[in-house]
Formats: C-alpha cells, sequence, structure tokens
C-alpha cells in the first residue's frame, strides 16, 4: 500500500498519461536530485518501485521511449500502457534522500538500501524479486544457469497457459518469440526426458 510509502517520505509528483499514441508523464516539478527512489502506483497499490542514480526526469524518459533491448523499461512500459487504455490511472510517487553521508571516501545511498527492502516486504506487481504475478519464486539471482533460466521460463509459460494465456501474450510476457517458445518447449522435453 502507498500509504507506508508516504510514512517514510514518498510524495506524489504526476501520473502516467497515453496521450497522441504515446506514453507521457505528467509530472511538471520532478525533484533535481540523483539516488531517487520512484513508485508507480494504481488504487493506492504498488505496482512497481525502481531507483536511478539518473534524475529522475532521465529515468522517466526511458520508459516513455523504451526501446526493444531494454527489457525492464520495455516490460513497464507495455504494463504502464494497458492499464491506461483501461482507463485506469497510474500515479508516480518519489523518494528523494537529501541526506548526503559518507563513511570515509564512500556515499551512502540510503535509496539502494530502501529499494530491495520494499520490494521484499511490499512485493509489487511488477518487479522482479520476491514472488511474481502468477506465484511463483522470480528468478532473484544473476547465478542462475542457463537450464535454471529455462526451467524457470518454462514453469512461467505453463503457468500462464494454465490461466489461459494466449501464445502471443506468453511470448509478450517472457519477451521471446513464437519460434524461442517451440525450442523452450523441445529443450525442456530433452533436458528433462519428460
Amino acid at each position: 500500500m502507498i500509504k507506508e510509502l508516504k510514512e517514510i517520505g514518498f510524495f506524489n509528483v504526476g501520473d502516467w498519461v497515453y496521450k497522441n499514441e504515446t506514453l507521457k508523464h505528467s509530472c511538471t516539478k520532478l525533484p533535481e536530485g540523483k539516488n531517487a527512489l520512484y513508485a508507480f502506483v494504481m488504487n493506492e497499490a504498488v505496482l512497481y518501485v525502481g531507483k536511478t542514480t539518473n534524475t529522475l526526469k532521465k529515468r522517466l524518459s526511458q520508459y516513455e521511449k523504451a526501446h526493444s533491448t531494454q527489457r525492464t523499461n520495455l516490460k513497464i512500459h507495455d504494463n504502464i500502457l494497458e492499464l491506461l487504455k483501461k482507463k485506469e490511472r497510474v500515479e508516480i510517487y518519489v523518494f528523494v534522500d537529501s541526506t548526503q553521508k559518507t563513511i570515509g571516501r564512500f556515499e551512502l545511498n540510503l535509496s539502494a538500501g530502501l529499494e530491495d527492502s520494499i520490494i521484499n516486504t511490499l512485493n509489487p506487481k511488477w518487479n522482479n524479486m520476491g514472488k511474481n504475478k502468477i506465484g511463483e519464486e522470480a528468478i532473484t539471482s544473476l547465478d542462475e544457469t542457463p537450464e535454471q533460466m529455462m526451467l524457470s521460463n518454462y514453469n512461467t509459460y505453463k503457468s500462464l497457459q494454465k490461466l489461459g494465456y494466449s501464445k502471443a501474450k506468453i511470448c509478450a510476457q517472457l519477451f521471446i518469440t513464437e519460434e524461442e517458445l517451440l525450442d523452450l518447449e523441445t529443450y525442456y522435453h530433452e533436458l528433462t526426458g519428460k
């Protein structure tokens, strides 16, 4: 719930809007500070939490103009658009750490430390930490072997299939083509013998 984030200093800076066939934010005065956290919220529910070491203006523009090679930006961009097309309101909240602290010659980044805790505690629907939106364990390690990643993708595929997702929608969720989906099935059967 956004209430918990407001209590620690998050504040609303605007909304996402769908205008002239493009995604835009309505924020007129974004904080200029770096090391900021941001949250995308619908109906008081926190959908996504992220951090940036750039300015918020620059970070939000990366969601507006998401490129196909930027998987996270593209996924969040598409999720926001899907809600806006359903006439839902997606608000933007931010937290900027104004207390610059250093330990020796190292800077302490409060925002970076808060991000993990917020995601683990609130489990926002669009974040990949904690549980993903279909309830399976999400990938939390970059040390995952190709086999583990394939099994994780296959399990996600099967869960989405049980939920009635079309092949096209499953491919969009996994960021793969239908041909790659067939390869995933084949590889799974070869690996498991099932």
